[in-house]
């Protein structure tokens, strides 16, 4: 409810000097929900591997940096292949604020990496040496999510936007890896079966890959944000009516 009285706002000018206070309670409102969800994973106590209270902290942080990166991407697709001179000092911003939120996250990754392996906790520090150890962690999650980014970032003094609009696609395919491997991990370690006493299988990490029916969802769900993005771009002109 509260996006629809924001997008309200910014199509009106008549209520555009309400917006600042509208996004202010928009931005509490998602990280609420954000967090909300993350903690009907972090509250999993049966799954040692993403229980405590890292994993809603982290969930946020990705939530945001994946907003920094699509308006990169839709700004990018949009301005090329010059920037408009607003939009390009709006992108030089968001560049600092994105620098900000990836060491953030580096941060708590750090931490959560150390902490889940230290002491060697049966299951987490075996769930997380495992999940470190995937190819899909360090070239995706790593490379792609964080690294390139932030180097782009620094080396651009958070002024190459352009680089920072092809960053951000391999952004995007990171923070797919980071939520792909988060999933396929809490279900990775072998669990007992019930009757242990009469037949027990040998237990080995559970592999898993999409099936092409969930591989086609999320194309098609992709493919459905941006058709409604150009159709409410174009029918309400909502650049136009700012500019």
């Amino acid at each position: 409810m509260i996006l629809v009285i924001e997008f309200f706002c910014l199509s009106s000018e008549k209520h555009l000097h309400r917006l600042k206070l509208v996004s202010i309670i928009a931005l509490i409102v998602g990280i609420a929900a954000n967090s909300t969800l993350a903690s009907v994973f972090a509250l999993l106590v049966a799954r040692p591997y993403i229980n405590g209270a890292y994993f809603p902290i982290s969930f946020i942080l990705v939530t945001m940096i994946a907003g920094c990166f699509l308006v990169f991407l839709i700004y990018g697709l949009k301005s090329k292949p010059q920037f408009a001179p607003e939009i390009k000092a709006m992108l030089f911003k968001l560049s600092k604020i994105l620098g900000v939120l990836l060491l953030a996250l580096v941060f708590f990754e750090f931490w959560r990496v150390l902490t889940g392996i230290y002491g060697n906790a049966p299951e987490r520090a075996e769930t997380i040496l495992y999940s470190i150890n995937q190819p899909s962690y360090w070239a995706g999650e790593i490379l792609l999510g964080i690294f390139i980014p932030l180097v782009v970032i620094a080396a651009g003094k958070a002024q190459a936007v352009k680089a920072m609009v092809w960053a951000s696609l391999g952004g995007v395919i990171g923070i797919f890896f980071m939520h792909y491997n988060m999933i396929h991990n809490v279900f990775a370690y072998p669990m007992d079966t019930m009757l242990r006493s009469e037949y027990e299988a040998v237990k080995t990490w559970v592999q898993y890959s999409p099936s092409m029916t969930e591989t086609a969802i999320v194309l098609g769900s992709v493919g459905v944000v941006l058709v409604l993005y150009y159709m409410v771009d174009k029918l309400l002109g909502l650049e136009g009516k700012h500019q």
